[in-house]
């Protein structure tokens, strides 16, 4: 019996070690999702816009 207790003890850690790996993954994917989110949303228009210019000073040279 105790051999039994033992194999499952280990079964019960080895699962919640697996939910708290795969807990952690989706949380780091929900952050990455979230920074990228606000890349987009609030950095790049502010790089668009020196960009955008310089394109205009280039094309006006030629």
């Amino acid at each position: 019996m105790t051999q039994f207790g033992d194999r499952l003890c280990r079964l019960s850690l080895l699962v919640v070690a697996g939910l708290i790996f795969l807990h952690s993954i989706l949380l780091m994917r929900s952050r990455m999702v979230q920074l990228a989110n606000t890349l987009r949303t609030q950095v790049l228009p502010h790089l668009q816009r020196p960009i955008s210019r310089l394109r205009e000073q280039h094309s006006l040279k030629n």
